[in-house]
């Protein structure tokens, strides 16, 4: 055992993730152990604390410091992620009890206890410096802090002075210290958070909770109070050799938008090729690196757009007033003029500083009206051939980015309808209609002929870009599949974009489709930004960057302003040394960095105000009973996501009759005395038994397996949900 053991460890060691999968720690056995049952050896070295099973893979115990972000998933798990934004980066599952005060975004320290689970040891650095907190009464009538917004132990100690003049009841925004002194962190008064009950209120809160600045410092309100609402004559005369403002533009967003930063316009050419023009917003024409504004807009990177309500990333008096695409004013403007040919290839581009007037502010709903049902209502009527004709070019646009390799993951997203107070009306899934990948597929090409335009070195750009897949998370998806009787081929092959888009297809009429579409989707890493050009592996595109809209995304604005700068020194305006251009470097790295990691913090924002209303939504469905799919199996929980597309969890006690032991590398949890057995991918009739607004988890109970096919109830009464 000992000599297998040494050889175990430098296997691990010597592996990518230094971590196995079940199937390579048993063929690893089978090839060094004369023990046949693998299984038996593997429980072994466990119980021997050699290894430890986290996330489904396998680790050697060791005394290495480690290191890692400290995570929350949707439901509320914790996990510490090693590395942000790679496919590679470990995700290890932490307990709430294992936290050490640890929070969400933190940089930390953690270890492995003897039971074989992650602790936290040591925070680095806070993730979010400004905890919100609330203050209390105690029964004695003695007045404390209570962090809101975060799960986990958190005690703060606050001066009982500070804590008075806050006052009770009110919140207010502490600084805690990333060192424990006898199971506490010390706190510093940062500011009071004035709330007076509204729906925007406690998304502030939220907003506040995960770093992000709610409120317009008066400085940059005074800059913004100091730029015209109106383009001004010397302006006209700047761009009169680009002034658009007699051509057909339009917006097109989705209804109630305010914040217009993008207007398209359509030419037939007499070659038979499309000039599709995308104007965009020159909000760098406004905003200079250096300014106040530019300052607040790199902290929080981006707008926040939750249920019925924006936190824009600059005042509205800019973001609806001179940087908005108004319709029936002169606005400046950023325009990527692109030639789309008969494949649906862009053939030709140019991108210049220009003047437009657009001439309707259009709706998704309405687009998607004139495209699909032929109707045009009242307005549309001159623009009607120019929505069909983008329609046309869209396709084919779409047709030849799916030849080109570009990753199309199942896109049926969950849509909740608000009502005044914030809580959700109605829950359902989504597609993606015409007028939708219209602006997705034009923005697209503007943002890849922009990256084009300006990669040549002369000045540092803030590209998007998207690492392949693990191969690793790929295969554990592979043999997930597999297990469903769906073969993949050659593991490497489903590693291009291209052959998991011909997967796909060939499986988009099974009913495991949206299951094995996020199946593969989680393998992928997360897209962010950076200044080295990696390419975007999810768009099949080896040059990208968001610039199409810098109203409302920090990377635009910096990215028009780094345009600003190339065209400069092309025209010889301006120089930039080698060491002017490492310094300018560095500091928009630094900037990318932070507004990745602000871009997912937003996404927590949306999906925990979602969530909590999703589970309040739910509590009136206690009792109910649904058709559901199992997406997840481990040692701790079920996770079945219902064809409303409602995600949940049963554990095993809610299982009825039995106790389940997880088996890892089949996917499968069995029942020890009934032999029942549930496996990712199955169909599950499941009540919904609790919900936790707190935790923000919904409970189902498993009632039993179904042996027929989503398509095959559908004809029935089965996928109704019934009253038990």
């Amino acid at each position: 055992m000992e000599v297998l053991v040494i050889k175990l460890r430098i296997y691990i060691r010597g592996m990518k993730r230094k971590c196995l999968s079940y199937t390579r720690l048993s063929n690893f056995l089978k090839e060094n152990c004369a023990e046949i049952d693998t299984d038996k050896v593997i429980r072994k070295l466990m119980d021997e604390g050699i290894i430890y099973l986290n996330n489904g893979y396998y680790y050697c115990y060791g005394k290495d410091v480690r290191k890692g972000i400290l995570r929350k998933t949707q439901a509320g798990n914790y996990f510490i992620e090693e590395s942000f934004c790679s496919t590679e980066s470990n995700k290890l599952t932490v307990f709430e009890t294992h936290l050490n005060g640890a929070i969400p975004f933190d940089e930390v320290e953690y270890n492995v206890n003897h039971a074989g689970d992650i602790v936290v040891t040591k925070i680095l650095k806070r993730g979010i410096p400004n905890v919100v907190c609330q203050v209390r009464e105690n029964e004695d009538g003695s007045l404390f802090i209570e962090p809101k917004r975060i799960r986990g132990k958190l005690n703060i100690n606050l001066d009982p002075s500070v804590v008075k003049m806050i006052g009770k009841g009110n919140y207010a925004l502490i600084k805690v210290d990333k060192d424990m002194i006898n199971g506490s962190f010390d706190g510093e008064f940062v500011k009071r958070i004035s709330l007076n009950g509204a729906v925007s209120d406690e998304i502030a809160l939220i907003a506040y909770a995960n770093g992000f600045e709610v409120e317009f410092p008066e400085e940059v309100m005074e800059e913004a109070r100091k730029i015209p609402q109106t383009v001004l004559p010397e302006e006209i005369e700047m761009y009169k050799d680009n002034d658009f403002r007699d051509e057909m533009i339009f917006s097109i967003d989705p209804v109630g938008a305010q914040d217009l930063d993008d207007a398209v316009s359509i030419k037939k050419l007499p070659n038979g090729n499309w000039e599709i023009g995308v104007h965009i917003t020159n909000v760098s024409h406004y905003v200079k690196p250096g300014s106040h504004l530019f300052q607040h807009a790199a902290k929080n990177t981006t707008s926040l757009y939750v249920a019925n309500t924006v936190i824009p990333m600059y005042p509205e008096i800019l973001s609806n007033g001179i940087f908005s695409l108004n319709e029936g004013v002169d606005r400046l403007t950023k325009s990527i003029i692109y030639e789309v040919n008969q494949d649906g290839e862009i053939v030709n581009f140019r991108v210049c500083d220009s003047i437009i007037n657009s001439k309707k502010k259009m709706n998704y709903d309405d687009v998607n009206r004139i495209i699909l049902t032929g109707e045009v209502p009242v307005g549309y009527e001159p623009f009607a051939e120019a929505i069909k004709e983008m329609w046309i070019v869209a396709q084919k646009m779409i047709e030849a980015a799916k030849k080109q390799g570009r990753v199309t993951i199942d896109s049926n997203e969950l849509y909740n309808e608000y009502d005044e107070d914030g809580n959700i009306i109605e829950s359902e899934k989504r597609q993606a209609l015409p007028a939708q990948l219209i602006i997705e597929y034009f923005m697209v090409g503007a943002n890849c002929k922009n990256a084009e335009y300006i990669d040549q070195k002369v000045v540092p750009f803030m590209y998007r870009v998207h690492e392949g897949p693990s191969v690793q998370k790929v295969k554990k998806a592979e043999n997930i599949i597999k297990s469903m009787n769906i073969g993949i081929d050659n593991i490497k092959e489903l590693c291009t974009p291209k052959r998991i888009r011909e997967f796909l297809i060939s499986i988009q009429e099974s009913d495991k489709f949206p299951l094995i579409s996020r199946l593969i989707g989680s393998s992928f890493a997360k897209a962010g930004y950076s200044t080295t050009n990696n390419g975007h592996w999810g768009l099949a595109a080896s040059k990208y960057g968001h610039t199409t809209s810098p109203d409302r995304r920090f990377s635009d604005t910096r990215n028009q302003n780094q345009l600003d700068l190339f065209n400069d020194i092309q025209a010889g305006k301006v120089t930039l040394s080698p060491a002017d251009y490492e310094k300018l470097k560095d500091e928009v790295q630094k900037e990318s960095v932070h507004a990745s990691m602000m871009e997912v913090k937003a996404t927590v924002i949306e999906e925990e105000w979602e969530r909590t209303k999703i589970v309040n939504y739910m509590k009136q469905f206690i009792g109910y009973s649904f058709i559901a799919t199992i997406d997840d199996i481990n040692s701790r929980y079920i996770a079945v996501t219902t064809e409303d597309g409602i995600s949940g969890i049963t554990t095993y006690d809610k299982v009825l009759g039995d106790n389940y032991q997880f088996h890892v590398g089949h996917f499968t949890a069995v029942g020890r005395k009934t032999k029942q057995k549930y496996k990712i991918g199955n169909y599950v009739k499941v009540t919904v038994v609790e919900v936790n607004e707190l935790s923000g988890t919904i409970m189902f109970s498993i009632d039993q397996n179904l042996t027929k096919s989503i398509k095959d109830m559908r004809k029935g009464d089965v996928l109704k949900k019934e009253r038990l």
